[in-house]
């Protein structure tokens, strides 16, 4: 399969698992649209990540739940196709590659700051919810839905003396246990994972910030490295955001996770 075939799968699948998480969005009532996803295009001469979709996908609220209602804008969703050794991290003028230590595990020869963990709340977000989505074996065109196993990765061990911090591993996002998620991908166990929101950043019931600043990176773990792991992202910046409410619904049901290290 070349890599034109492999593009034009994934973004077909997309839009086949994207209507999912719509469905998840509304418990109740019918009130939030997912919009198209479009096309994936390849990034990676330009981003530290490999694929990411040629728009971010519109998400909105409609008031009545009716087709010709009216309705407003409540967020984009930012896909991205992430391939052994991505990351989102990226050098600020607070965070960089003077300042910052990187353990040997996440060092990397191309583009070394995609593993420096980027501030959120500097920047107006109040949480950011990660929506697995699936991952993509491009060996033999298998997908598996909802499945992905990404680290964020924050910062800490802070030197006041010489203003070094070190970057660390904060938690898994999606399946936590490695060798699961191994034996997902080779076939070895049937059926697929229900899909699930997890918080990348936000604040606890105790005030407490959790995952500011972070990085999302597909370390060097034993997952197979033809395997393409696909998530989207959705930043929330302003409490009144009408799926503040539907997240803290879902928090209770089970069906959106804040990290157990957070917990």
């Amino acid at each position: 399969m070349n890599p034109e075939e492999q593009i034009q799968q994934m973004s077909s699948h997309l839009r086949q698992v994207l209507p999912e998480y719509e469905v998840l969005l509304n418990p109740v009532d019918r009130f939030v649209k997912i919009g198209q996803s479009p096309d994936f295009k390849d990034v990676s001469g330009e981003k530290p990540y490999s694929f990411r979709t040629e728009t971010d996908v519109p998400v909105r609220y409609n008031f009545s739940g009716k087709s010709n209602g009216d309705s407003i804008d409540v967020g984009s969703i930012c896909v991205i196709g992430f391939c052994r050794g991505d990351g989102t991290g990226a050098e600020s003028e607070r965070f960089n590659l003077s300042n910052i230590v990187i353990p040997d595990r996440y060092k990397y020869a191309v583009n070394p700051a995609k593993v420096i963990p980027r501030e959120k709340g500097a920047k107006g977000v109040i949480t950011e919810l990660m929506f697995p989505l699936f991952s993509f074996d491009r060996n033999n065109g298998r997908f598996y839905d909802y499945a992905v196993h990404l680290e964020e990765l924050t910062l800490g061990c802070f030197n006041p003396c010489d203003s070094i911090w070190i970057t660390k591993k904060c938690f898994f996002l999606g399946a936590t246990d490695e060798r699961w998620y191994e034996e997902a991908m080779s076939g070895a166990l049937t059926g697929s994972m229900p899909p699930m929101i997890y918080f990348t950043t936000g604040n606890l019931p105790t005030g407490r910030r959790f995952g500011d600043p972070h990085a999302i990176v597909y370390g060097d773990c034993r997952v197979r490295k033809e395997i393409i792991q696909v998530a989207g992202f959705l930043s929330i910046t302003q409490i009144d955001n009408p799926l503040v409410p539907i997240i803290d619904f879902l928090t209770v049901h089970g069906n959106a996770k804040i990290p157990k290290d957070y917990e």
